[in-house]
């Protein structure tokens, strides 16, 4: 299963383990005494990018190529 990052994990695997032996207890009428998760990824959260500013002049030969770095390209000769 995967967990959200950051977040306390132990905790996230503990509610799982019991939410699955609740439910498999409920529909199938067995005891279910723990149950194995395995954490097999993290999720990262998703960061949304914001856009250059319309004011931005994004066609200069010096602006950044990458909206998130801060270098500039070099001037042509």
């Amino acid at each position: 299963m995967t967990l959200p990052y950051p977040a306390p994990l132990a905790e996230g695997a503990r509610d799982v383990q019991r939410h699955v032996v609740d439910r498999t207890k409920e529909l199938t009428g067995l005891d279910v005494p723990t149950a194995r998760v395995d954490v097999t990824a993290l999720a990262a959260p998703k960061y949304s990018r914001t856009p250059a500013s319309p004011t931005e002049d994004t066609n200069s030969p010096t602006t950044a190529r990458r909206w998130w770095s801060p270098a500039e390209l070099p001037s042509p000769c």
